[in-house]
């Protein structure tokens, strides 16, 4: 059995807001005799009379306004289908896989995916926070997207981008001797205790290997920045964290940054994925967008001018 389709559909409407097989016919850039077939052909499938035909033209029978209501719903359906499918083609719906480790979840993520999100609100991006071992294992299997974490973790077979050089800081309580320095070498607080970040993390991976001939006396361990900082808040000891998430808390904490004079102590943070050429639209413009933000990131004024801000006195 024929079935109308969707072409003999727009031109039905076509002629039922025209009122002329003629008109119809130059609006849709047909022949008049190929407009005429299109409705003698509906009206024999259908076994009705769509049109009646008179010396001014052609009005819809009563069975004709039903069908072209009906016509009218579905092709609104169909050019609604198209319009949402191609947003999916250009990138501009979707889902995107997220992740990031503590650093770029305090420091960077939120204004981007904030930006990204105004922009493209029709992508849905699921975020998730993780150690920078726990990111690579992710997104090497495929349950990330991409993810910001610290170069530092070996990431062997993905591809990454710079994203910024990330700097370390010592963090202190306000008001003690410690907190009068305005630099220091890592080697001169290790007399010091320490609050430190969980065994798996980047951050503490890196701190350990910087140790040669003496070890860290950590105090606590905790998994959180803001853990962090409320500790040596308490007087439980110091700490190392980025400058950029220990600024969050220095002033409401009255907490010091210290800036750490060795040159490991600036180190990269990585935008990675397991392959560009697997990812899917939406996970591709946020790669592309964050990349692009990446230059102006690392214009940032250095550590020193960051640090006096917060501990002006020092």
């Amino acid at each position: 059995m024929k079935k109308i389709d969707f072409t003999t559909l727009r031109i039905i409407v076509l002629i039922a807001d025209t009122g002329s097989l003629s008109a119809a016919a130059r609006q849709y850039h047909l022949t008049l005799a190929a407009i005429s077939k299109r409705l003698l052909d509906a009206e024999a499938i259908l076994d009705i009379s769509l049109f009646d035909r008179t010396a001014k033209g052609v009005m819809p029978t009563d069975a004709g306004r039903i069908m072209i209501t009906h016509a009218r719903q579905l092709l609104y359906d169909m050019d609604l289908m198209y319009a949402n499918l191609s947003e999916f083609r250009t990138g501009e719906a979707g889902s995107v896989r997220v992740g990031g480790n503590t650093s770029a979840m305090t420091q960077f993520l939120p204004e981007e995916l904030s930006k990204f999100s105004r922009q493209h609100p029709a992508i849905r991006l699921d975020l998730t926070e993780l150690s920078s071992d726990e990111i690579v294992i992710q997104l090497t299997d495929g349950r990330l997207d991409i993810a910001l974490f610290s170069a530092n973790t070996p990431h062997k077979g993905l591809e990454v981008r710079p994203f910024i050089n990330n700097r370390l800081c010592v963090v202190t309580r306000a008001g003690t001797s410690l907190a009068r320095r305005k630099s220091i070498a890592f080697a001169d607080v290790l007399d010091y205790s320490f609050v430190g970040l969980e065994n798996h993390s980047a951050l503490t991976h890196l701190l350990h290997k910087k140790c040669t001939d003496r070890q860290m006396r950590v105090s606590v361990q905790v998994r959180s920045f803001d853990l962090v900082c409320r500790f040596v808040q308490a007087g439980v000891g110091i700490a190392i964290l980025p400058e950029g998430s220990a600024m969050l808390y220095a002033s409401s904490m009255n907490l010091a940054l210290i800036n750490i004079t060795d040159s490991w102590a600036e180190y990269p943070l990585l935008l990675g994925t397991r392959s560009l050429a697997t990812l899917n639209a939406p996970s591709r413009l946020l790669f592309q967008s964050i990349s692009g933000n990446a230059l102006k990131q690392r214009g940032r004024p250095p550590v020193k001018q960051l640090i006096q801000r917060v501990h002006p006195s020092s």
